[in-house]
């Protein structure tokens, strides 16, 4: 569990730098499809760390 965790918590990083590239480059569409997925994966998280609580 401690493991998926980890990725999770890897693909949030990711997430938030593709957001910050999107926005510096003004392409907004993008940066909000992955508003969409960080918001998923930030969910996912906090599922995963309730779980082994």
């Amino acid at each position: 569990m401690k493991s998926l965790i980890s990725d999770v918590e890897y693909w949030i990083r990711d997430t938030k730098e593709i957001i910050k590239l999107a926005e510096d480059d003004d392409d907004g569409a993008t940066a909000d499809q992955f508003n969409g997925y960080l918001a998923e994966y930030q969910k996912l998280l906090w599922m995963l760390k309730s779980y082994i609580s």
